[in-house]
């Protein structure tokens, strides 16, 4: 399902109100763009060691998310903070948005992905050693009041922090563009 429009065609959507754990079995390679988005009561969301690309917004719109757990044997998508982050090869590409109130990036996260805390409940944050930070990565974040870009980020890229509640931010010297709307 790649279109936003058009998620109501999923074959659980009449179920929606009543899916708290998605489970996504042994076999399945790809979960697309709104696969999962707009479950408003899932907690959960489980994937294969067969899954190797998880699309940006496949879990779009579930407030209620607070864990990821990924199979064993799985190469390309592994978990940390008891589950609340999903990390592929290095990146950062979601957040649970429910249950993440505080996070420092683990020293091998370079990249905090497209959306990936986006609309969620974090509060802290420690960049440590990231590198690079997406569009939309803290967009929505509505109790983000301070941040500190780490020295060796060169961009900050647009829609950043749209929409969030960012009182205070510090660039380090090595920011040498500022996209629109960041």
């Amino acid at each position: 399902i790649s279109d936003p429009a058009s998620w109501r065609v999923a074959p659980w959507y009449t179920m929606a109100d009543t899916i708290t754990k998605v489970v996504v079995e042994e076999g399945v390679e790809y979960v697309g763009d709104w696969a999962f988005g707009r479950l408003p009561e899932v907690t959960e969301i489980v994937y294969a060691s067969t899954v190797n690309r998880i699309d940006m917004t496949s879990n779009y719109a579930c407030p209620k998310l607070e864990k990821f757990t990924v199979a064993e044997g799985n190469g390309t998508y592994s978990v940390s903070d008891g589950g609340k982050v999903l990390i592929e090869n290095g990146s950062l590409v979601r957040s649970a948005v429910k249950s993440i109130t505080s996070y420092k990036a683990g020293d091998e996260i370079r990249t905090i992905g497209m959306g990936a805390f986006d609309s969620s409940a974090l509060e802290e944050l420690d960049l440590n050693q990231v590198t690079a930070i997406q569009n939309y990565a803290f967009a929505d974040c509505q109790n983000l009041k301070t941040v500190v870009i780490p020295e060796g980020v060169e961009t900050i890229e647009m829609t950043v922090f749209q929409n969030s509640g960012l009182e205070s931010i510090t660039i380090p010297t090595s920011v040498t563009k500022v996209r629109n709307y960041a």
